[in-house]
């Protein structure tokens, strides 16, 4: 927005938002929930996921990550996991399961849905 002013945006399934400049570059905040599956079991996990462009603009960038802890504290509550990428598709299946597995828990998911 203008004037400092934070917009947020929500989407469905597979729709990634944020800010767009004219050169390309993009900055976005973006989250999504893992099914963890043990047994019988389903608890959900959510990821959080950071995308900088390379070709945006250093303001916006620094701007962005400086919001990154308040989003994650006050918009993205509970998040279990997060990334940071240059563009959402360098981030894949096995990046997502990794992290989530590494960052443990009293039962560990068996599998997850994604």
């Amino acid at each position: 927005g203008e004037g400092g002013e934070v917009e947020v945006e929500v989407k469905g399934h597979s729709k990634y938002g944020g800010y767009k400049t004219e050169g390309g570059g993009t900055v976005s905040f973006n989250g999504f929930k893992v099914e963890a599956l043990d047994g019988d079991s389903i608890r959900s996990k959510f990821v959080l996921v950071f995308q900088v462009s390379h070709n945006a603009p250093i303001r916006l960038r620094v701007m962005a990550a400086q919001h990154l802890s308040e989003l994650a504290a006050n918009v993205f509550r509970g998040v279990h996991v997060q990334f940071q990428v240059q563009e959402v598709r360098e981030l894949d299946e096995a990046a997502v399961i990794q992290k989530l597995v590494a960052s443990g828990g009293a039962h560990a998911a068996t599998s997850f849905n994604i």
